[in-house]
Protein backbone atom coordinates (compact mmCIF):
# COMPACT_ATOMS: atom_id res chain seq x y z
CA UNK A 1 0.00 0.00 0.00
CA UNK A 2 1.31 3.38 -0.66
CA UNK A 3 0.93 6.62 1.30
CA UNK A 4 -3.19 7.28 1.46
CA UNK A 5 -3.28 9.78 4.69
CA UNK A 6 -2.68 14.06 4.75
CA UNK A 7 -2.12 15.19 8.42
CA UNK A 8 -2.88 19.10 8.92
CA UNK A 9 -0.47 20.07 11.64
CA UNK A 10 -0.54 23.82 13.35
CA UNK A 11 2.37 24.85 14.89
CA UNK A 12 3.38 27.93 16.90
CA UNK A 13 7.16 27.75 16.99
CA UNK A 14 8.28 25.06 14.62
CA UNK A 15 11.71 23.53 16.05
CA UNK A 16 14.33 21.72 13.61
CA UNK A 17 12.55 18.71 11.40
CA UNK A 18 9.76 18.74 14.29
CA UNK A 19 7.15 17.64 11.97
CA UNK A 20 8.78 14.82 10.72
CA UNK A 21 10.25 13.42 14.36
CA UNK A 22 6.57 13.70 15.44
CA UNK A 23 5.23 11.41 12.79
CA UNK A 24 7.83 9.47 12.71
CA UNK A 25 7.43 8.75 16.69
CA UNK A 26 3.88 7.46 16.10
CA UNK A 27 5.32 5.15 13.23
CA UNK A 28 4.64 7.62 9.89
CA UNK A 29 7.28 8.88 7.58
CA UNK A 30 6.60 12.02 6.46
CA UNK A 31 6.90 12.26 2.78
CA UNK A 32 6.07 15.60 1.42
CA UNK A 33 5.33 18.74 3.89
CA UNK A 34 3.45 21.58 2.25
CA UNK A 35 3.65 25.15 3.76
CA UNK A 36 0.43 27.15 3.83
CA UNK A 37 0.82 30.24 5.46
CA UNK A 38 3.49 32.18 7.73
CA UNK A 39 2.23 34.16 10.77
CA UNK A 40 -0.62 35.75 9.05
CA UNK A 41 0.50 35.49 5.20
CA UNK A 42 -1.12 32.80 3.53
CA UNK A 43 1.36 31.05 0.95
CA UNK A 44 -0.27 28.63 -0.63
CA UNK A 45 -1.19 30.18 -4.10
CA UNK A 46 2.49 31.03 -4.60
CA UNK A 47 4.62 28.50 -6.96
CA UNK A 48 8.04 27.66 -5.82
CA UNK A 49 10.47 29.92 -6.02
CA UNK A 50 8.41 33.06 -5.89
CA UNK A 51 9.13 35.65 -3.85
CA UNK A 52 6.92 38.44 -2.60
CA UNK A 53 8.32 41.37 -0.35
CA UNK A 54 7.07 42.52 2.73
CA UNK A 55 6.25 46.05 4.00
CA UNK A 56 7.26 46.95 6.94
CA UNK A 57 4.01 46.06 8.53
CA UNK A 58 3.53 43.05 6.98
CA UNK A 59 7.46 42.11 8.42
CA UNK A 60 6.41 43.78 11.86
CA UNK A 61 3.33 40.99 12.38
CA UNK A 62 5.31 38.10 12.21
CA UNK A 63 7.95 38.73 14.42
Amino acid sequence: HGPTSWVSITLCEGKNRQIRKMTAAVGFATLRLVRVRIGDIHIDNMASGDVVLLNDFDAALNR
